[in-house]
């Protein structure tokens, strides 16, 4: 029992030391050669059909190019569940069958 709880004890500890890092990245080039000229107004005729939809926002912030995560609650949730795993399957597996011999009950 005092090892399994070194083992949990220490294996906290590790995750939350342990750095993580999360990046993204996207590389985009484009070689193109020409121009173009405009002149005049744009006028539109008439109102567009179907009418085009309102954008509502969120109100939340979404992830963008090249960004850091920095939240790893769910990293560290991961890892409890799975060390709890392993300890339980230990559990079973150690776990002896409890026979009780009596006289005459013998296998």
């Amino acid at each position: 029992m005092k090892n399994e709880k070194k083992l949990v004890n220490n294996s906290i500890l590790l995750l939350l030391y342990v750095p993580y890092s999360v990046e993204a990245a996207s590389v985009q080039s484009t070689v193109s050669e020409g121009s173009i000229q405009f002149s005049g107004n744009y006028e539109p005729i008439g109102t567009p059909d179907p009418p085009p939809v309102l954008i509502t926002q969120t109100g939340g912030k979404l992830p963008q190019t090249n960004t850091v995560m920095q939240n790893h609650s769910l990293i560290l949730i991961g890892w409890l569940i799975i060390i709890l795993v392993v300890i339980i399957g230990v559990k079973i597996k150690l776990r002896k069958p409890k026979i009780k011999i009596e006289r005459g009950n013998h296998i």
